[in-house]
């Protein structure tokens, strides 16, 4: 196996060549996986155990950056530290060439961003899957780690026993609060880091962060779910941010008035911008889920597929008026927000 599937793989990427024989005595990079803005992941074989796994090596231009080396090996010890059979399993850190690497479970299936391409699910569906990364997150909070970038392709769905087993994965940004309590900044001068679309808004700000900011992260995702679109749908990253930091985006009981109520007030609280408005915890807010779905009145949206809800009104659908007033609320501020999240993506 190893001879002509390293061979393929060294024809992947331009540094595997360098690396592959410091890490041919433990592990045989077989194919790329998956890229991100930090480094590349591998599927890879443990020689020893003859068990794949997935492999994540730091890009070489990243190898001089001591804020990013330090984020790397943040993700191995947030990942080691928490232990959650909802979280995504870190085996094993190195360095090879002086590329540090991470050695994780090897996962089968889909994220959730994939699965949402279809559009939107039922609500059924959304609380099954939401109920397990709030689970995680639980676990993440207590021992003092803020996941910070939560967003679909950061939720991935293998199969176990033909249902869905959700993995939270990509703990690259985590903040590690110490005690459990606390905020974080975990930003450098003039930035945040993060996926625009899914921030709370004081990441957006680059403001003082805490649990609250997963939990808005998770009402983002509920939200998508549910409606088949992000609250909010500017042109550019640096437009969402201000956004975000500066008007509310359209209420879910307002774009999906077919959806009960109480799920959808569910998913407008836990978005609310100001964070003592939200639910306070994780555990809060699935609290809220599990007991919604135990009274059984989340009747499915009939559709082709028992998953599938029909399609959702995107903002183009709604009134001139309704659609002009989130740009005249955001005019008067936008221009500071919109300077300062260009120099954030810069990052």
């Amino acid at each position: 196996m190893g001879d002509v599937q390293a061979a393929r793989a060294r024809t992947e990427t331009p540094f595997l060549a360098t690396v592959q024989p410091a890490l041919d005595g433990r592990y045989v990079l077989l194919r790329v996986i998956g890229r991100g803005g930090m480094g590349t992941v591998f599927e890879a074989e443990n020689v020893a155990l003859g068990r794949r796994f997935a492999v994540k090596i730091l890009e070489p231009e990243h190898a001089g950056d001591r804020r990013i080396l330090s984020r790397f090996l943040r993700e191995a010890r947030v990942a080691a530290r928490i232990g959650h059979p909802h979280i995504v399993d870190v085996h094993d850190f190195g360095v090879a060439e002086g590329l540090p690497y991470l050695v994780m479970d090897l996962l089968e299936g889909e994220s959730l961003a994939s699965r949402l391409r279809s559009g939107p699910i039922s609500p059924y569906a959304a609380i099954d899957l939401v109920e397990p990364v709030l689970s995680a997150l639980e676990a993440a909070h207590a021992a003092g780690i803020v996941h910070r970038d939560l967003k679909p392709e950061n939720v991935f769905l293998t199969q176990r026993g033909g249902r869905d087993h959700v993995k939270v994965i990509d703990f690259g940004i985590a903040s590690l609060v110490e005690g459990g309590a606390g905020v974080s900044r975990l930003t450098r001068q003039g930035s945040v880091l993060g996926t625009p679309s899914y921030m709370s808004p004081e990441q957006a700000r680059g403001a003082a962060i805490d649990a609250r900011s997963d939990v808005y992260s998770v009402g983002v995702m509920l939200y998508e779910m549910l409606s088949g679109r992000l609250p909010y749908t500017e042109d550019h990253p640096a437009l969402i941010l201000a956004a975000i930091a500066t008007r509310d985006p359209l209420r879910l009981t307002e774009i999906a008035p077919h959806l009960p109520r109480a799920l959808a007030e569910i998913a407008d609280r836990a978005m609310a911008r100001e964070p003592g408005r939200r639910f306070q915890t994780a555990a809060e807010l699935r609290h809220a889920l599990v007991t919604l779905r135990g009274l059984k009145l989340l009747d499915r949206v009939p559709s082709k597929s028992s998953d599938r809800a029909t399609s959702m009104p995107t903002r183009r659908d709604l009134p001139p008026a309704r659609r002009a007033a989130g740009w005249i609320a955001l005019a008067g501020v936008a221009a500071a927000t919109v300077a300062s999240a260009i120099a954030a993506l810069s990052f």
